[in-house]
Formats: structure tokens, sequence, C-alpha cells
């Protein structure tokens, strides 16, 4: 059987994806709305030396906002906000699951760096579109943080196929990448990775954005809608992982749908670069 079809074969099995980390699982069930819940959410991630010391880092730079003096995962949560510390730390525990050692050409720092463009990107975005549309800040970095995580799937189970499409990268458009994805996977990285988060049990929203944050026009839930708009818009502008150089003009028509001004567009963009500066900045310290 060619290799294509047996990885989408067995990809269709939820017994051969990864299992959603323990500390995720927890993470998710909690209430931010109580003080208990907030506790607890401290106290998970407190007893992870790999979360904290990511969240700890973030805080401590510029991404959000001028730097301070965090010495811990509270001082964190008072400067991030419980919401985002939750959503990155489900981030890290997630894409970390997935992190096992391999020999293969998948450079996950940089995937996570991209993973945390995307977020922030967004983020910005987000202010420009009409009050009643815009996502909590929780949807958006969980969807920037774990869009493309089908890359780290086909990796864990398959560093060989993993390899094949690495090696093709570096065509100037995603829509490329995905026929390079269909011809060696049987399916793309964006079906690999909704496959898994439905699997997991994620919200619906989430699910969407990672199965559909290559489409540009996509007609599911309006919360959904506007996740996966604002994921396409932002890989528009700071250019999809693999793909090695800006993708081509951004149609009007991804501006219009997210109900943003085509006489904003110009200055957006730079304060979308601007932002992405200091991820970049960030991860060459």
């Amino acid at each position: 059987m060619h290799k294509s079809l047996n990885f989408k074969k067995s990809i269709e099995h939820v017994e051969c994806l990864p299992a959603l980390p323990i500390i995720a699982q927890k993470i998710l069930g909690l209430n931010l709305g109580t003080t208990e819940g907030e506790g607890k959410l401290l106290e998970l991630i407190a007893l992870d030396p790999l979360i904290s010391a990511k969240l700890i880092g973030l805080s401590k730079s510029t991404l959000f906002g001028a730097p301070g003096m965090i010495a811990s995962v509270k001082d964190a949560a008072m400067r991030l906000g419980m919401k985002t510390i939750k959503s990155v730390a489900i981030g890290i525990a997630t894409m970390e699951a997935l992190n096992k050692t391999t020999s293969s050409q998948l450079k996950k720092t940089d995937l996570w760096t991209h993973s945390i463009s995307v977020a922030m990107a967004m983020k910005v975005l987000s202010k420009h579109l009409p009050a009643s549309q815009r996502p909590l800040d929780d949807q958006m970095f969980m969807s920037g943080l774990l869009h493309d995580i089908g890359y780290i799937v086909v990796d864990h189970i398959s560093p060989q196929l993993s390899d094949s499409i690495l090696s093709q990268f570096g065509t100037d458009n995603d829509e490329a990448l995905l026929t390079i994805e269909n011809k060696i996977l049987g399916l793309t990285h964006a079906e690999v990775g909704g496959k898994l988060a439905f699997a997991w049990d994620l919200a619906d929203e989430l699910v969407e954005v990672i199965r559909h944050h290559h489409s540009q026009s996509y007609a599911g839930s309006e919360v959904g809608q506007i996740l996966v708009r604002l994921v396409y818009l932002a890989e528009r502008i700071i250019t999809p992982f693999g793909v090695k150089q800006p993708l081509s003009t951004i149609d009007q028509v991804v501006w219009s749908d997210l109900g943003i001004s085509p006489e904003k567009t110009e200055d957006i963009i730079a304060e979308v670069q601007q932002e992405i500066t200091k991820v970049s900045q960030f991860f060459q310290i």
C-alpha cells in the first residue's frame, strides 16, 4: 500500500492519535470565573517546570507591554491575565506532548515562534474589527497557538513523511504547500490537526480554525468564522509556516469579510509587522 494511503488510513483511527495531555485536560476543565478555579490553574502550572518557565519568559518580554519584574507564575498571571495564561499553558502542554525526540527536519522552535506570531497578529487585527465581532482573547490565543498542530502530529506519527513534506518547502504560496501535502499524505496538515482537535474534544470553533485556516472564505459558526478568517489573514501578512517568501497581495474580500475598511489596511499591516518584530527579537534572545 502507498505510504500516503497508509497514513490517511491510520489517522482515521482515534487510537493512532496522541492523547490530550493530562495537564491540558485538567486546565481545560477549570472555571476561571471562581477564585478556586484560578488558584487551581496557577497551582497546576507551577507544578510543571517547562510550562512555568515558558510563561514567565513570555510575560517578561515586550510582547505584552513594557517589561517588568516577573519572578513567578502568579506575577505572570497578573501581567497577562488568567484567560491568556490558561490559553498559553494549554498550547505549550499540547505541543510539548507531541514533541518527541526525532531526527526529523521539523524545527519545532520555528513552528512555536510562528504560532506565537499568528496569535499576536490576531490580537492586533481584532482591535480593528467591529466591536460586536471581536473574539475573546483566549479564543484567539488558542487558535493562533494550535492552528498548525497538524505538522507536529504528522512528525509524531511518521517522521519520514514529515521530512518528505519539509524537503519540498520553499514554494511561494500556501496553495502549493497543500497540494504537496495531499500528494504525500492524502490529506493536509490542517485536516490532520482538525482530526486531532476533534478527537481531543476541543471547542468546536477551535476544531474549525485548525481544520479550515487556509480557507479564504469560510461559512461556519459565527465565532468560528471570524477566528478562521483572522488566522487566514494573519498568515497572509506574516507568511504561513514553511513558506519562504511573502505571499501575494491580500484579496480585498478578506478585509471586507472582517468589516475592515480598505483605507486602514496598510496601517494595520504595518502595526502587525511591528508586533511580529517583537516576537522575532524575543526568540532570538
